[in-house]
């Protein structure tokens, strides 16, 4: 800096001396005159020089600020690329994932719906097999009368043991109008026993059986009252046993009346 302000000095002494031939009438300016004006010069130079400086370091740092500042906002924005990258792989790792998982559950369903078809299938074979084999028996076992309806046929029902028996297996049997009343006498003595009124002797260690119609009928022994009892499905029979009958033993004791005085109670 020095050296150019140097010659920066040399240039104004020069510019100093090449006026003065302009002055010559004037008085010649002595050396303190172009020290002065030398002096003047290099400061305003400096000045200049020194304000170009301040103004260079301002924009420098302006610039360098401006850098700093881009360098920031580039790292944010690296940063929040960094994240959502990080978060696009995260994302394309669930929908691959979720992609897996669809395509198995879409495989297990195909596979579990072929194997519905399949049994659908089977049992769609199996109940057209089962409609022909009903309509040949039905065919078989029936015919169309003079109404143009089915009805049984006679010669099947003749010659088809398996039919009677379906038929009376269907057809509940008549109901029987009398019954059997079946009489054990266990005694040693012959009795009389009165049903509906009507008396039967039953010998000594016999049985007898007495039919009476069916439902509900009354039945005693001598000096007994009737008792009642029903003949109906599904054996349509009944029984009565005539036993030893004991006679439970009464006691007694002996209490003060005042009236009758000492007289027996039973206990």
């Amino acid at each position: 800096m020095f050296k150019r302000v140097g010659n920066l000095s040399v240039f104004v002494v020069a510019l100093a001396f090449s006026a003065s031939p302009a002055r010559a009438q004037g008085p010649t300016p002595t050396r303190d005159d172009v020290d002065e004006m030398i002096r003047k010069a290099v400061k305003q130079l400096r000045d200049e020089y020194d304000s170009k400086l301040r103004t260079r370091d301002e924009d420098l740092k302006k610039v360098a600020d401006a850098v700093l500042k881009t360098n920031m906002d580039l790292g944010a924005i690296i940063r929040t690329l960094n994240d959502q990258q990080t978060t696009v792989g995260q994302l394309r790792r669930d929908l691959d994932d979720r992609h897996s998982a669809m395509l198995k559950i879409v495989s297990e369903n195909q596979t579990a719906l072929d194997h519905l078809t399949k049994d659908l299938d089977a049992r769609h074979a199996a109940l057209q097999k089962l409609l022909f084999d009903n309509q040949t028996g039905l065919d078989q076992i029936t015919k169309t009368n003079s109404d143009g309806k089915r009805v049984l046929s006679a010669e099947s029902i003749r010659n088809s043991h398996e039919v009677r028996d379906e038929i009376r297996r269907l057809i509940p049997p008549p109901v029987p109008l009398v019954g059997r009343l079946i009489v054990n006498n266990n005694m040693n003595e012959p009795q009389s026993l009165y049903v509906n009124g009507t008396a039967h002797l039953i010998e000594a260690r016999s049985r007898r059986v007495i039919e009476l119609p069916v439902g509900t009928f009354t039945y005693h022994l001598p000096h007994e009252s009737s008792k009642y009892r029903t003949i109906g499905a599904p054996t349509y029979e009944a029984g009565v046993d005539i036993n030893y009958q004991i006679q439970p033993q009464r006691y007694f004791r002996q209490v003060w009346d005042p009236i009758l005085g000492w007289i027996w109670v039973p206990v």
